[in-house]
């Protein structure tokens, strides 16, 4: 693997990771403001996006 390959590996990590946590954070506001969402929703959600991060760094590694 090139040095060049190996950077842009990173950088898809770290937006990723990034996304995630912003999701996370987001919901945890809503949560705190008492919006209509409801836990199970929150749950299904942070696993979807979990999954997705999951994905992303298959995809990022598969290049």
């Amino acid at each position: 693997m090139s040095p060049l390959q190996n950077r842009q590996t990173i950088v898809w990590e770290q937006q990723a990771v990034a996304s995630y946590d912003e999701v996370d954070f987001r919901k945890e506001i809503d949560l705190n403001m008492m919006t209509n969402y409801s836990t199970e929703k929150y749950e299904k959600r942070k696993k979807r996006c979990k999954w997705r991060v999951m994905f992303d760094f298959a995809t990022a590694l598969s290049v």
